[in-house]
């Protein structure tokens, strides 16, 4: 068993008084708030596409937030290092798609499989070899074909609530066009509430609906069927690994942590376990949470861990009244929590055509993004599979001095 050490939880206990910091406490603040907003809205939407009932997403909700703000919280005290855990934004996705087609029980079966599979690569230390050599843009180009309607559904909103998205949609852009202001608002927050405002004022949003109650997990039998294995494991498998843990992992190395990459993959296994019986998606490691806790504004990088403490903590409380946050979709127009999800995923989508299409891979990441977004399934199984499959086809075929780089970079 490969698994790292770190300076403990007493220690780190020890020097909080002297490492917390105005910087680190208010971007610990921020990326909590990153966290609850954008992600949130994909599970509502999620949640929508399947029918799911409230006590479902009340508790995917309860377990998607409330574990994952414990695990940070444990984990950037033992390891005194900025890092989160949460549920995975581009898996959610693929099991909104999915659940078009599919039950939530055969979801949650490929729930545990993901986890089985992330605990035994963490545990036997295979992680890092892997993901070295995964092609990483064809993977993305999956992800992009995945992500494109619900740009397209930021256009859409405008036929049924032209005035509720014009409102929604500006405030979003004038936030994000200002680095000033969008430290001290996040653009997402921003464009939640002036939506909220914006419903309420035009009698759309229905608040007699709203309920202030303490979260309860529900338990969901998981069903394991060669179908769904076939169609959402290996795609949901690399939106934790090849997507999230990649992402989270570099930033921490970028800040100049040595991230333990093992033990971080073990942890997602357990929690993903943990989490997935009670309807919430795989537990990864978070990148953008993490850009936001590392930055030099949070102080020196012996005390950033501080950041990480707080964003855990609010997660901790918004999964403990997760029937709050399950209630906006009852609350709100769906097109404009359709709406708020396309913005949630903007900076998401743009990046994710970035990592297919400016490096090696570029054959295989477009075929793998056309066969996504054309919907194709065959014998039951969906697009994301086909275009992870089609796109390694292509690239074997027109892109082999792709491969050989690859090969000669992980061997190096």
């Amino acid at each position: 068993m490969i698994v790292e050490r770190g300076p403990g939880l007493l220690a780190s206990l020890r020097d909080l008084p002297r490492c917390a910091t105005r910087g680190n406490l208010a971007n610990g603040f921020v990326s909590a708030l990153f966290g609850m907003t954008g992600p949130l809205l994909l599970v509502l939407t999620a949640a929508q596409k399947g029918n799911l009932s409230h006590a479902l997403v009340s508790s995917w909700i309860f377990m998607g937030y409330g574990l994952a703000g414990v695990v940070t919280f444990l984990q950037a005290l033992y390891y005194r290092q900025p890092t989160s855990t949460a549920f995975t934004m581009p898996g959610t996705v693929l099991v909104g798609v999915a659940l078009t087609h599919m039950g939530f029980d055969e979801v949650v079966g490929v729930y545990l499989t993901t986890a089985a599979l992330l605990f035994v690569l963490g545990v036997t230390g295979l992680i890092r070899p892997l993901m070295e050599r995964l092609p990483l843009p064809i993977a993305m180009g999956m992800v992009a074909g995945v992500f494109l309607p619900f740009g397209v559904n930021i256009i859409r909103t405008f036929t049924p609530l032209p005035l509720i998205a014009t409102v929604t949609v500006l405030v979003y852009a004038v936030l994000s066009s200002s680095q000033r202001l969008s430290r001290h608002v996040p653009p997402m927050f921003g464009a939640i509430l002036a939506g909220l405002l914006a419903a309420s004022l035009a009698g759309f949003a229905k608040w007699e609906l709203a309920s202030l109650s303490i979260g309860r997990p529900v338990f969901v039998a998981p069903r394991f069927t060669l179908t769904s294995q076939v169609e959402l494991l290996i795609p949901l498998f690399l939106s934790v690994a090849a997507v999230h843990n990649i992402q989270g992992i570099t930033v921490l190395k970028a800040a100049r942590y040595e991230p333990p990459v093992n033990s971080m993959t073990m942890t997602c296994g357990i929690a993903g376990t943990i989490q997935g019986l009670f309807g919430a998606p795989s537990a990864c490691v978070t990148g953008p949470t993490n850009a936001i806790n590392a930055q030099p504004t949070s102080g020196p990088p012996e005390a950033r861990y501080v950041a990480s403490l707080v964003t855990g903590g609010m997660w901790f409380f918004f999964g403990l009244f997760s029937p709050v946050a399950a209630s906006i979709a009852r609350i709100l127009p769906l097109a404009l929590v359709s709406l708020l999800g396309g913005l949630a995923l903007v900076s998401v989508l743009i990046s994710s055509f970035l990592e297919a299409f400016r490096g090696p891979f570029k054959a295989g990441a477009f075929v793998a993004f056309l066969i996504t977004i054309s919907n194709l399934t065959i014998y039951n199984i969906g697009a994301p599979f086909w275009g992870i499959l089609g796109g390694l086809l292509a690239s074997l075929f027109f892109e082999r001095q792709d491969f050989r780089a690859l090969a000669a970079r992980a061997t190096a």
